[in-house]
């Protein structure tokens, strides 16, 4: 399966606070042809880095309620430590989900194999 995957060095918040985050999020993912884009957030605070993830989908992959869904193998990928965090999308056509990650070591380069492995296993 095709994916994409992002860092940015903003806290979460700050990139979701473009009212138009949704609009080139899915201008994105056409452009690429993807239907799902991973945002990797890093940042530091008191000297401590911290990580959050957001997933983008366009596709039922990005549907928390699927039992196989990437969404839930993320989340039960006990190297991450994700909780999740409420947020929703202002368009039909993006399904979104937030976390923090509780593993700030796990970065880019743990995270996309843990994505790679979901396609593998698909």
């Amino acid at each position: 399966g095709a994916f994409g995957a992002a860092s940015v060095l903003l806290p979460l918040a700050d990139f979701l606070a473009n009212a138009n985050w949704e609009t080139q999020v899915l201008q994105y993912m056409s452009d690429c042809d993807i239907p799902i884009l991973v945002v990797l957030s890093m940042v530091i605070v008191d000297d401590t880095p911290q990580r959050s993830l957001l997933i983008c989908g366009t596709d039922i992959a990005a549907a928390a309620d699927a039992d196989s869904s990437l969404v839930n193998h993320l989340q039960t990928t006990e190297s991450l430590q994700l909780a999740a965090v409420p947020i929703t999308s202002r368009s039909e056509k993006l399904v979104v989900h937030q976390f923090l990650q509780g593993n700030a070591k796990a970065s880019r380069k743990q995270v996309v194999p843990i994505i790679l492995d979901y396609y593998d296993k698909k």
